[in-house]
């Protein structure tokens, strides 16, 4: 039996395989580089142990509606990978899928989301190159077509109980806030 895929399932199959490969990356080994001490990744490892679990989170977008959604955040493969699960809720169906690993190559957290709404499926990659024990940043890079617009996630993580989470956009030379979600275990 062959299967037949279409263009998009061939791309999502791609994605998947990209993803995984990229697991292969994810190792934390004995970390001495004292050049790139803001990419340590025990520091990186540290925010996955506070990020972990499942979220009630509520914000607004840039035009003042309010959002809510639930954030599922488990470990992969031996706790070096995070499986990032965003369901929007009420009347908003649109959600997100992705793979976080720690490329021990380059030094920089690869990100892999998929954005699922009613009006279509959309994926794009992301490299966090900067994190502290409560703040990580990762900024979208141009993968399978041209960028659109740049923009990043900053993740405010002061506990293990809850972070906020804000979409940022570049405009004019300057990062300005596109939504925001405040999250609390549940």
């Amino acid at each position: 039996m062959t299967a037949n895929f279409n263009p998009k399932q061939k791309l999502l199959l791609s994605t998947v395989a990209l993803t995984f490969a990229l697991a292969g990356t994810a190792t934390a080994l004995p970390y001495d580089d004292h050049e790139n001490a803001h990419k340590n990744p025990e520091t990186l490892m540290g925010l996955y142990d506070k990020l972990e679990g499942r979220y009630a989170c509520s914000g607004a977008n840039s035009r003042g509606n309010e959002t809510s959604a639930t954030i599922t955040i488990p470990k992969q493969s031996g706790g070096d990978m995070l499986h990032y699960h965003h369901q929007n809720t009420g009347s908003n169906s649109n959600q997100m899928v992705g793979m976080w690993s720690y490329d021990a190559n380059v030094k920089n957290l690869v990100v892999s989301r998929n954005y699922i709404s009613p009006n279509g499926n959309y994926f794009d990659l992301l490299v966090g190159d900067e994190w502290s024990e409560d703040k990580l940043v990762f900024e979208l890079i141009e993968s399978l077509a041209p960028l659109q617009m740049n923009y990043r996630f900053v993740y405010d993580v002061p506990n293990e109980n809850s972070f906020k989470v804000t979409w940022e956009v570049l405009r004019d030379g300057e990062w300005t806030m596109g939504d925001y979600s405040n999250c609390s275990a549940i």
